[in-house]
């Protein structure tokens, strides 16, 4: 054989290791990039700027009681390293469907939600992915606005989340601050602290923290003002709850001291009862020997007031007025 014919040889030999070499960094060859792989990866992956190597659902991390752990992940020479991962509180793309335009055709908006994910270390120093935050604390909205759309089936509003934050284990029940934007990016635009009621409840019997106490503030909107509801007082008690709700009156009493009749104010706190209760089942047939319910039937119920306290007094017109005070709310 020609020595110039043997240059030429090791020269492809040389060309073809070369380009196996740069193909296999880049995975082509690698066995974790085969086309039979199944594995599922999150469908939202791209909207955070992370790859499906580095995102990791806040449910899969190893101990699931801790903000930080350490992840097992292969690398592409085949030694298995520990990679150091943290879990934070992020507003997540939530579309949903709220319509059909002029022209027929489907209206989306995003809604967003809140979400723990599980992120490289790396990546929450370098991209905005919220506050850190252990699984076993909510991940809640604190920031929303109020998007209001006309579409064919007539004006509808929304809630849409802006902001998510991360309520701290062990935190007990009682008003947050909950900011509310109203008629945004327009020139009614306002932002309001409704307030929210959010915690733990160690309470016997509760079904969680519910407001009971709101109050209503006005704003001004393109066909005048409108009212808005803000959480004053939050408690543990059960769905079905009484609010307090405050009714002023005048009222004509006797002065001894006087000797004469005097006109004052007197405010009563008539509550009102709120809240959502599950249907009751009606027996429709029972059988004559057992005894039990072999049909029955799913009957709405309210939450309604079950016991007062009567208030009577002398309006300044000379009307005797009688004014019923809720004391108790159930499910009836």
């Amino acid at each position: 054989m020609r020595p110039q014919t043997l240059k030429f040889i090791v020269s492809d030999i040389i060309v073809i290791i070369h380009y196996f070499g740069v193909v296999s960094s880049f995975g082509i060859f690698d066995r974790h990039a085969s086309s039979s792989d199944t594995s599922s990866e999150p469908q939202n992956e791209i909207a955070f700027g992370l790859s499906s190597q580095d995102y990791i659902p806040a449910s899969s991390a190893d101990d699931g009681e801790s903000s930080l752990s350490y992840t097992d992940r292969e690398t592409i020479n085949g030694n298995t390293e520990q990679h150091l991962t943290v879990t934070v509180c992020q507003r997540v793309s939530r579309q949903v469907f709220i319509g059909r335009d002029a022209t027929g055709a489907s209206y989306e908006l995003d809604t967003g939600e809140c979400r723990h994910l599980t992120i490289p270390t790396g990546y929450h120093h370098t991209e905005n992915f919220g506050e850190i935050c252990d699984v076993t604390s909510p991940c809640e909205s604190n920031r929303n606005r109020t998007e209001s759309n006309t579409l064919l089936a007539g004006d509808s509003r929304y809630d849409v989340i802006e902001e998510c934050t991360c309520r701290k284990s062990g935190q007990m029940c009682g008003r947050q601050t909950f900011f509310k934007t109203f008629f945004p990016n327009s020139p009614h635009e306002m932002t309001i602290d409704v307030g929210k009621c959010s915690g733990g409840c160690d309470k016997d019997g509760c079904d969680g923290c519910f407001p009971t106490r709101k109050v209503t503030t006005s704003i001004q909107g393109p066909n005048g003002e409108e009212c808005v509801e803000k959480v004053v007082d939050c408690s543990c008690t059960s769905n079905c709850r009484r609010e307090s709700w405050f009714e002023t009156y005048y009222m004509v009493t006797w002065d001894d001291t006087k000797n004469a009749t005097v006109t004052t104010k007197q405010t009563f706190d008539v509550g009102k009862c709120t809240g959502t209760c599950a249907p009751r089942p009606f027996c429709l047939v029972r059988d004559t020997r057992t005894g039990k319910c072999t049909s029955s039937l799913n009957t709405p119920t309210k939450c309604s007031r079950t016991s007062f306290t009567t208030h009577t007094f002398t309006t300044p017109d000379e009307m005797e007025k009688t004014v019923l005070t809720a004391d108790a709310c159930v499910c009836v």
